[in-house]
């Protein structure tokens, strides 16, 4: 699952809401075997077709099953997080995405990808003319179990 959310003012990332928030909501996705990926703050909104607010952060999510992330409405933790979202969020889309096998994003220095094993399926995106010390260059390797550098 992808959580695009912009939180009411004052809250992201200093209000106390915002700081409570993660921790209940890591309860209630620890009790259905799921985990959080990965928690990106937005720094702008390059493209926008149509209206969408600007945003403050993306969350990826992963679950074992549509049928698990379900079952998060039975959990005990379900109320606070829901109290606390209601103060906290002013507007979020959460995309069902598929889960098998998420990347594993690695951070480098400089613009070096990670090693490419043979049977993965490579991806790189750089302006066209780009030369790599002056732009930035993104290279991505998918594949089960393989890292994603960029």
């Amino acid at each position: 699952m992808i959580n695009q959310n912009k939180y009411i003012g004052g809250q992201f990332t200093d209000g106390e809401l915002y700081k409570k928030w993660p921790v209940v909501n890591k309860k209630m996705i620890d009790r259905i075997g799921g985990k959080m990926i990965w928690a990106l703050p937005l720094l702008d909104q390059i493209l926008v077709n149509g209206h969408h607010p600007l945003l403050d952060d993306i969350l990826a999510y992963w679950y074992p099953s549509h049928q698990a992330f379900l079952d998060m409405t039975g959990s005990p933790d379900r109320a606070e997080n829901f109290k606390i979202r209601e103060k906290l969020i002013d507007f979020t889309v959460i995309h069902r995405t598929k889960g098998e096998n998420p990347p594993q994003i690695t951070a480098t220095s400089g613009l070096r990808a990670a090693p490419r094993p043979p049977s993965s399926a490579a991806m790189a995106i750089a302006p066209q003319g780009a030369s790599s010390n002056r732009h930035c260059r993104m290279m991505a390797t998918v594949d089960r179990g393989h890292e994603v550098s960029r």
